[in-house]
């Protein structure tokens, strides 16, 4: 399943993030995966994809400051969703 989403508080373009720079995939201590944009600050900004290993779910969408703005969210085929 896909759910669309779009943080309250998203800019109206996530391409402005400032000093954005591609990295290859970092897996984070607790097993989670991103593949992205970063900002000049080591935080996730720009366009890029979050894997949380635990619960199969992809988040891919734009980031400003390591929050979410804007793109959706992909659950496993075996999810339950009403």
């Amino acid at each position: 399943y896909t759910y669309m989403v779009e943080h309250p508080f998203a800019i109206d373009n996530p391409n402005e993030a400032e000093d954005v720079v591609d990295v290859e995939p970092v897996k984070f201590q607790n097993g989670n995966y991103y593949w992205g944009q970063w900002n000049g600050n080591g935080v996730m900004s720009g366009e890029g994809k979050y894997y949380i290993t635990e619960d199969q779910v992809l988040v891919e969408g734009f980031w400003k400051n390591g929050i979410f703005q804007k793109g959706r969210i992909i659950l496993p085929v075996n999810s339950l969703c009403h």
